[in-house]
C-alpha cells in the first residue's frame, strides 16, 4: 500500500468496467466495510489529481499504450491540490493484466531539479527506503530519454 512517508511499490491486477451509477453508489456502500478512504479525499469523498506524464519524443509510451501492447509503462509526476508540500514521481508499468506501480514523494519546490538535473546528493536526501524507488523513476527517464509532453 502507500503512504505518504515513503517510496512504495504495489503489484496488483487491474480491471476496469462501465458501471452505472446507480451500481456504483450499491458497490461503494458494500465496500466501505472492507475498504478505507485514500488520505487526499476531501469532505466530499473526492479528490483532484494533477498529472504531468512524461514520454519520448515520439510519444513512445502513448503509442504502446494505444496499441494495449503487453508490456508497456507510464511515468508522471503527480500531486493532490490544494495539498502541494508534494509531489510524487510514478512508473505504472503493466504487464499483460499485472500492473507494478512505484511512487516516491518528493518537496515541491525541489523535485523538478531532482527529474532534470539529479545527483548523488540528491538520492542521500530521499533516504535508503526511497532511493531506490527514485532511482528507478530517474533510470526509465534517462534510459527512455524522457520529457514533459503535457503542460
Amino acid at each position: 500500500m502507500f503512504t505518504s512517508s515513503g517510496g512504495h511499490v504495489l503489484d496488483r491486477r487491474e480491471f476496469k468496467y462501465l458501471v452505472p451509477d446507480s451500481k456504483a453508489r450499491e458497490m461503494a456502500q458494500s465496500l466501505r466495510s472492507v475498504c478505507s478512504l485514500d488520505e487526499f479525499a476531501g469532505a466530499d469523498k473526492s479528490y483532484t489529481i494533477r498529472s504531468l506524464y512524461l514520454d519520448s519524443d515520439q510519444l513512445d509510451l502513448y503509442w504502446a499504450n494505444e496499441r494495449e501492447q503487453d508490456e508497456r509503462f507510464k511515468a508522471r509526476i503527480r500531486s493532490y491540490p490544494p495539498s502541494f508540500g508534494k509531489v510524487f514521481v510514478e512508473i505504472k508499468a503493466r504487464t499483460g493484466d499485472s500492473i507494478r506501480k512505484t511512487r516516491c514523494p518528493l518537496p515541491i519546490e525541489s523535485w523538478a531539479e531532482i527529474v532534470q538535473n539529479p545527483t548523488s546528493h540528491h538520492l542521500e536526501q530521499v533516504g535508503l527506503a526511497k532511493k531506490a524507488v527514485l532511482e528507478r523513476f530517474l533510470y526509465f527517464v534517462q534510459a527512455k530519454v524522457l520529457q514533459r509532453i503535457c503542460w
